[in-house]
């Protein structure tokens, strides 16, 4: 429903490896049109035989237990709670925790933890309203930005004696309101990230 009470009419899209929901004007706005039932099972089964061939892994982190007291400590970005069963049966119910939100997560409850991050998912969770810390980067904080009308990432709190090193990446400065400001490419973001955490200056790496 609508804030005004009106009903909004949703489908529910199920495929061999999940479901989505989706209004409708959503769906007439889509390329999605009718087919015969034949055609539709020869499509169905396709992709079922094309599943069933790939083994997709990822690594999750799950927050479980008691949950609702410490509610407002969990990152903010989805609250769906899941239920995840392993191979032996077990079953987990919880919520998901990025993995660039556990280091953060733990000071909330008064531990100290660090994860080692991929470059993607620092490219993930640059993209949330807080950014994020890259301890190689002497914890200048990757976020995005927006200047003159364009979404940017910009690493802030950037230490300025490192600053050769930076645009040796391939990052590059603009002086805004009299202040040197630093930013990733947006097109090489994750490649620039990939290579800075391969070539960390041998006095940061002891």
């Amino acid at each position: 429903m609508e804030d005004d009470g009106s009903t909004v009419r949703m489908y529910q899209l199920v495929r061999p490896t999940g479901a989505e929901r989706m209004r409708e004007t959503s769906l007439y706005e889509s390329h999605w049109r009718r087919i015969e039932r034949d055609a539709f099972e020869a499509q169905w089964h396709a992709k079922v035989e094309e599943a069933s061939s790939r083994i997709h892994v990822e690594t999750i982190n799950l927050a479980t237990g008691l949950l609702l007291p410490v509610w407002n400590k969990l990152p903010d970005g989805s609250v769906q709670v899941w239920r995840v069963t392993d191979n032996d049966g077990n079953a987990l119910i919880g919520r998901i925790i990025p993995a660039a939100s556990i280091e953060r997560l733990t000071k909330e409850f008064g531990a100290s933890m660090t994860i080692s991050l991929s470059p993607g998912e620092i490219m993930a969770a640059a993209r949330t309203r807080t950014g994020i810390a890259i301890p190689a980067f002497d914890g200048a904080r990757l976020m995005t930005a927006m200047v003159n009308g364009q979404q940017r990432f910009e690493l802030r709190d950037y230490p300025p004696a490192r600053l050769a090193w930076f645009k040796s990446l391939g990052c590059f400065t603009e002086i805004i309101a009299y202040k040197t400001r630093l930013f990733v490419p947006v097109d090489r973001a994750e490649a620039i990230i990939a290579s800075a955490l391969g070539v960390i200056p041998a006095a940061k790496a002891a």
